[in-house]
């Protein structure tokens, strides 16, 4: 296989899934050229992405810029949102919460009962490590595991 058939694989529009006869071609491949392929297809697509930050980059920036124009001429009319024959703007409320110490808040949790106020969710390894354990996982809980191929460049 040429490059230029891996480079379709990762650029072309029309099709989301390799052709059949380039999974053929790879089956076929012994182990040392599939991680070189692996590799070199995994490095293009970092290059692209990269690539697309960068060249929308100002763009971005630019929009964020707009964003909070309008915010302040929404603020300047008094409305929440204005209606033009381009299109409506609107104001709504992003709301972030981050951890700043996390055994104080479960401290908090924990006497306040206020369970409502965190996401919980299942901790992977701990979960294996009660299933070695108990023989199943904890009530409530799914478990289950993919084997993956990992590549690390030579």
């Amino acid at each position: 296989m040429t490059q230029g058939t891996e480079e379709s694989a990762a650029t072309e529009k029309p099709s989301t899934q390799p052709s059949e006869a380039l999974l053929k071609e790879l089956v076929e491949c012994d182990i040392e050229g599939l991680v070189g392929r692996f590799v070199r297809l995994r490095d293009k697509i970092k290059g692209a992405d990269d690539a697309h930050k960068e060249k929308t980059a100002l763009a971005r920036a630019t929009l964020s810029a707009m964003n909070n124009i309008l915010v302040g001429k929404l603020t300047e009319m008094g409305a929440e949102s204005c209606r033009t024959a381009a299109g409506t703007v609107y104001q709504s409320v992003k709301k972030s919460a981050t951890t700043a110490d996390g055994e104080a808040f479960l401290e908090f949790l924990i006497s306040e009962g206020a369970w409502d106020l965190a996401d919980v969710k299942p901790n992977a390894p701990a979960v294996k490590a009660f299933i070695d354990e108990h023989g199943a996982p904890p009530t409530g809980v799914n478990y289950s595991e993919a084997i993956v191929a990992g590549v690390r460049r030579s």
